[in-house]
């Protein structure tokens, strides 16, 4: 009997929180993720951070927040900005650290509504357009936040993040070869941008182009060690061109940087395993997936069983 194949990809939002409330910074990344860690060097690009000993870098251009306010961007990405206009030359710079600091704690209307008021006081500040469509593209409000990023690179043809953000809203949406082509225009704009090659990544991916797809996770991966979703894309790739065990390398790293939906990621490599007809370790991930709540596909159960031998 022909043996099954499964592949499982479920697009991720990551966010995971170590919560150490001696360390004095606390750092929102655009990923959604939280870390807080000991600032022990800053330079134009990024800032490092001790976090048990570990010494972590975040480029700016990661970085959504620090202590609930936004980050200073790299030289590279702001030359382009105009002069702001200083109508309200404080209580729209108010309100936008407001809604920052919703942002960092998660609660998306609060921050929606202080990114609003900014706009409202201050209809060319950019940045407020484009974290409110950060906000909008977290909350799948995927048109909203095409619409806020595509003003905020009207006003700063330069905002690099806003063409990655606006990017990811493109994918979300399916439209890959937009989302190609405005992470293509952050590289040529930042080209160490390591989120810009993980969106353009996923949208090749999505497209069925998993060589490139591998490749410019490959790039993400090496511009950014610890960004998980990269891993996930490529792990992803490598399922669909049957290489099984780079996939479950991919999957592994990101387990061990800590995937806030690990149930997915065993899911996945429970079937990479099966795939290379190591049932054993394939049961082993089905078990860790259902202990932490996820329904595991009845058909790719099944098949486990019928391939294995075994119940479970």
């Amino acid at each position: 009997m022909k043996k099954k194949s499964f592949c499982l990809f479920i697009l991720l939002t990551f966010t995971f929180c170590f919560s150490q409330s001696s360390f004095s910074e606390t750092i929102l990344l655009k990923t959604g993720k939280t870390v807080e860690g000991k600032l022990v060097e800053k330079t134009d690009k990024y800032i490092k951070i001790d976090f048990y000993g570990v010494p972590i870098i975040y480029y700016f251009e990661e970085i959504a927040s620090i202590d609930g306010k936004a980050p200073i961007l790299p030289l590279e990405i702001v030359e382009n900005l105009p002069v702001e206009v200083e109508q309200n030359p404080y209580k729209y710079k108010e309100a936008f650290d407001k809604g920052t600091l919703y942002l960092s704690k998660n609660e998306y209307e609060q921050a929606i509504a202080e990114y609003t008021k900014a706009i409202r006081l201050n209809p060319k500040y950019s940045k407020a357009y484009g974290y409110r469509g950060f906000v909008y593209n977290i909350k799948g409000n995927f048109d909203q936040a095409i619409s806020d990023l595509t003003k905020a690179i009207e006003l700063s043809p330069g905002y690099v993040v806003a063409y990655t953000d606006r990017g990811s809203a493109h994918n979300g949406k399916g439209e890959f070869d937009q989302a190609i082509s405005d992470s293509s225009k952050a590289i040529e704009l930042y080209p160490n941008y390591a989120g810009a090659y993980k969106v353009r990544g996923y949208a090749y991916y999505a497209k069925g182009d998993f060589d490139q797809a591998i490749s410019d996770c490959t790039k993400a991966i090496e511009l950014n060690s610890n960004e998980v979703e990269s891993y996930i894309y490529r792990a992803s790739a490598y399922v669909s061109k049957g290489d099984f065990g780079q996939a479950i390398a991919d999957y592994t790293k990101s387990l061990e940087l800590g995937s806030n939906h690990n149930a997915l990621v065993y899911t996945n490599r429970a079937m990479a395993y099966y795939a290379k007809k190591e049932y054993n370790q394939a049961w082993s991930d089905v078990q860790k997936a259902e202990l932490l709540g996820y329904l595991i596909p009845p058909e790719f159960i099944d098949a486990l069983r019928q391939a294995s031998g075994r119940d479970k």
